[in-house]
C-alpha cells in the first residue's frame, strides 16, 4: 500500500497543480471577456454618436447647400428677367434695320441647332428681313445660353460646396 501512495502522491499533486492552473486560466479568460464586453460597448457607443453627429453635420451641409441654390436661382430669374425686359426694348428700335436674308437664316439655323432641331433650308432669293426677327432672336438665344451656363456654374459650385463640406468633417 505504501508503494501506491508513494506512486499516487506525485501525480495527484500534479493534478492539483493543473487544476489550479486550469481554473486560473478560466477565471482570466472570464475576467478578459467582461473586458472586452466592456471594450465592445464602449467602442460601440462612441461609433454611434459618431454616426449621430456625422448625420447632423450632412443635414446641415445640405440645409445650406439647398439655401445656396435657392438664393443663386432667384438671383438668376431676377437677373434674366432684368434682361429679357431689355430685349423687348431692344425689339422696338430694332424693327426698322432691314438684315439680309443670308444672315437672318443663319441666325435661325443656329438657335435651331442649339435647342436640337434640324436646321432649315436657305431661303432663295427672299427679301430682307427686318432686324428685329433675327437680332432679337440672337439676344434671346444668347440670355438662354447665359441663363443655362449660369445654372450650370451655380450647380457645380453647389456640389463643390456639398462636397467641401463633407471633407471637412
Amino acid at each position: 500500500m505504501t508503494f501506491l501512495l508513494a506512486f499516487w502522491k506525485p501525480i495527484a499533486a500534479i493534478l492539483a497543480v493543473l487544476a489550479v492552473v486550469a481554473t486560473v486560466g478560466i477565471m482570466k479568460h472570464r475576467y478578459d471577456e467582461r473586458r472586452r464586453d466592456e471594450g465592445r460597448t464602449e467602442i460601440q457607443v462612441k461609433w454611434d454618436a459618431a454616426k449621430v453627429a456625422q448625420h447632423a453635420r450632412e443635414v446641415v451641409a445640405a440645409k445650406e447647400a439647398d439655401e445656396f441654390q435657392t438664393r443663386a436661382y432667384a438671383k438668376r430669374d431676377a437677373d434674366f428677367n432684368a434682361l429679357a425686359r431689355r430685349n423687348a426694348v431692344l425689339a422696338a428700335r430694332l424693327a426698322a434695320i432691314p438684315v439680309g436674308p443670308d444672315l437672318a437664316a443663319s441666325l435661325r439655323d443656329t438657335i435651331r441647332t442649339s435647342n436640337g432641331e434640324s436646321p432649315g433650308e436657305p431661303a432663295k432669293g427672299a427679301a430682307p428681313v427686318a432686324a428685329a426677327t433675327s437680332e432679337l432672336d440672337v439676344a434671346e438665344w444668347g440670355a438662354k445660353v447665359g441663363e443655362q451656363y449660369r445654372a450650370c456654374r451655380e450647380q457645380v459650385i453647389g456640389w463643390i460646396k456639398w462636397d467641401d463640406r463633407r471633407a471637412a468633417q
